[in-house]
Order: structure tokens, then C-alpha cells, then sequence
């Protein structure tokens, strides 16, 4: 009896990760074709691409917001690589003599508000003239 029914547990938890995970994402495709859209109906009124036309015409900056944001995103994968696997190969493989301490600095941001660190960088930003460019962003 007990392996009959021994997949319900399982199935039951399959069942709603797919729909934490494909739930938010079906309703993200359907609101970007729903035109109107009323109370008491389950489904849009209007179906269409009205707001994408207006997004991505000539007036419109999208393609210049998806260019920076995908060469932002290009430049922070490459520093992070720079910074991050010879610090990685040092703090494995290397015998330093503040090794402990090193490891004790990644761990202060943790002790400490977010928002006071943010503040702090903003302030820095500020001073240095990084906000509002490409630089300060990555």
C-alpha cells in the first residue's frame, strides 16, 4: 500500500515548484499581449501588440537601453573575472601571511546595514564623478 501511494508526495511537490517557477512567467506572457483587460473576465478583452510597437519605434530609446544593459553587463562579467580568479588562486593555493584576515574582510559588508554602505559608495561615487556613467555603473 504504502508504494502505491509513495509518488503522491513527490508529484505534489513537482507540481508546485512548476508553478512557482512557469506560474509568474505565463502571466508575464499574457499581460504583454492583453490590450484591455476587465474584472470579472479570466482572460483580456483585447488581444495585441500595441505596446510593443510604441516600445520599441523610433521615438523610443529601447534599443539603446538593451545595448547598455547588455554592455554592462559584458564589462561586469569580464572585471569580476579579473578580480576574482586571482584572488581565488591566491587565497587557495598561496601561503599569505594575512590570508585570515583577508578572508574576515569579505565577511564585513555582512556585519553592517546595507544602506549605510550604499550611502557610503553614493557619497564616494559623488566625489569621484562616477554617477551617471558607464564606469560608475559597473
Amino acid at each position: 500500500m504504502k508504494r502505491v501511494f509513495g509518488w503522491i508526495a513527490p508529484a505534489l511537490i513537482l507540481g508546485a515548484l512548476i508553478f512557482l517557477i512557469f506560474g509568474p512567467l505565463a502571466n508575464l506572457l499574457l499581460w504583454a499581449v492583453a490590450e484591455k483587460w476587465f474584472y470579472p473576465h479570466l482572460l483580456p478583452n483585447e488581444w495585441g501588440f500595441a505596446f510593443w510597437r510604441r516600445v520599441f519605434s523610433a521615438r523610443s530609446v529601447a534599443w539603446e537601453a538593451l545595448g547598455n544593459s547588455v554592455l554592462v553587463a559584458i564589462l561586469t562579467v569580464l572585471a569580476s573575472l579579473a578580480l576574482a580568479i586571482p584572488a581565488g588562486y591566491a587565497l587557495a593555493r598561496l601561503a599569505l601571511p594575512a590570508r585570515g584576515l583577508i578572508l574576515l574582510v569579505f565577511l564585513i559588508p555582512q556585519a553592517f546595514p546595507n544602506l549605510t554602505v550604499y550611502v557610503n559608495i553614493a557619497r564616494l561615487f559623488y566625489q569621484w564623478g562616477l554617477n551617471g556613467t558607464l564606469l560608475g555603473v559597473v
